[in-house]
């Protein structure tokens, strides 16, 4: 067998704060390889069965890679199944089947990587002003001289704006230094040495990386003034200081389920959210999740009504990084890490994937990622209910139009955030 690897989608999660940006800048700027222009357009039918599929792959990666890690954990499923969608685009036989069933692929591979094109593009929108910033951009990075199938660089190029870069794998610090660059560009030095020194060799083809980037605001701001130091008990069911963000007596969508209960904290614009789910079991987290289905969760925001209620969040931020290849083989695609077919990416064969590399940075504060904004009078004689995240709880970025979950994370213990007022 050729011993050259394919280190395949290495990469980048969100960087959530706070402050009120407008799209993304020219230059050397994150989205500069994504080119809008001609705009793609999509039938909506494809645009839902892309959502929903990566949305089930969203929940598959993250119970089978949960079920193995503690802690907190911010991973980009839009991130990886957009990388993962463009090496898609060169596998063939039993290997592209394994990676279709895998990552929830339901459409015909033509229509899907449009699809993949025209969310992007959308949620891109480059020339208009918005209340956030989402920046999301890919590149193909090549040892110096390899040679590509046409059909998979025009399907690159077209659908996912992914702008060839060679580089020399021999030289493997340069190569290393030179794509962390990147990463670092793209996602505004949130993540940073995505890749580590044994994650490049002279043996290295090709990698695909995809970097997405997120900055807004709350529409209801939390009051810095009404922060104060409360208790958050850890899955562990130990109970530890943290800075603890609060609303009362605010209207905002929420749902109660039998298990759990959903919470919808809106950004300005409206279209971008993240949604809570809080247990009802203090410590009932990784059951819940274990057992939680993408019919579920549709239900339960589907049946989001605004309520009067009191919000208490902590604030916190974390960075993660990620090697999925075990994760990704366990959940139903090993040839792609052993004998995979690539044929459709280089005419000489010979690739195998290595490994996909994801890294992860999310902050949220009293002025950015989640919440409402704050209230002190109360319109009835009894106190409102409370959504008091005071024990571990997962949390989605969802865009409301396509219904893509963007990112997906686990917040066990918020003390990774500097203890600082």
């Amino acid at each position: 067998m050729n011993t050259r690897w394919f280190a395949a989608a290495l990469l980048v999660a969100c960087a959530i704060a706070l402050g009120v940006m407008f799209g993304c800048h020219s230059g050397k700027k994150p989205g500069e390889e994504y080119d809008p222009e001609p705009a793609i357009t999509v039938p909506d039918e494809d645009l839902k069965a892309l959502a929903d599929g990566n949305n089930a792959f969203a929940l598959d990666l993250y119970k089978k890679f949960a079920e193995k890690h503690d802690g907190n954990l911010i991973l980009s499923p839009y991130s990886i199944s957009s990388a993962l969608a463009m090496t898609y685009a060169g596998t063939r036989g039993e290997t592209a089947e394994q990676m279709k069933r895998t990552l929830h692929f339901t459409l015909p591979p033509e229509r899907l990587h449009l699809a993949f094109g025209g969310v992007t593009g959308s949620l891109h929108t480059a020339g208009k002003k918005r209340p956030y910033e989402l920046c999301i951009a890919n590149a193909l990075w090549a040892q110096q001289g390899i040679g590509f199938v046409p059909e998979f660089l025009d399907v690159t190029n077209r659908c996912y704006g992914s702008a060839r870069r060679e580089v020399n794998f021999g030289a493997p610090e340069a190569a290393r230094g030179t794509i962390n660059r990147w990463v670092e560009e793209q996602t505004r030095d949130r993540i940073k040495d995505l890749l580590k020194s044994q994650d490049i060799t002279p043996n290295v083809r090709l990698i695909l990386t995809n970097a997405i980037y997120f900055k807004g605001t709350w529409k209801h701001q939390f009051s810095k003034e009404r922060t104060f130091e409360g208790n958050f008990e850890t899955g562990l069911g130990v109970k530890v200081k943290v800075w603890m963000m609060r609303h009362t007596d605010i209207k905002l969508r929420t749902y109660a389920g039998e298990a759990w209960q959903l919470l919808e904290l809106p950004y300005e614009g409206e279209r971008l959210s993240m949604i809570l789910l809080l247990p009802n079991e203090r410590c009932g987290l990784q059951k819940v999740a274990s057992r939680l289905t993408l019919t579920e969760l549709e239900n339960g925001l589907a049946q989001l009504q605004e309520q009067k209620l009191g919000v208490f969040l902590p604030r916190f931020k974390f960075e993660s990084r990620a090697e999925l290849g075990r994760t990704l083989s366990e959940l139903g695609m090993p040839l792609a890490f052993s004998a995979g077919d690539f044929s459709g990416i280089t005419p000489r064969g010979g690739l195998q994937m290595a490994d996909v590399i994801h890294g992860g940075s999310v902050e949220v504060d009293e002025l950015g990622t989640t919440a409402a904004a704050a209230t002190t009078v109360k319109t009835t004689r009894s106190a409102p209910p409370n959504f008091q995240a005071d024990h571990p709880f997962l949390f989605f970025l969802r865009d409301a139009k396509s219904g893509q979950i963007l990112f997906v994370g686990r917040v066990s213990d918020p003390r990774q955030i500097g203890q600082t007022r």
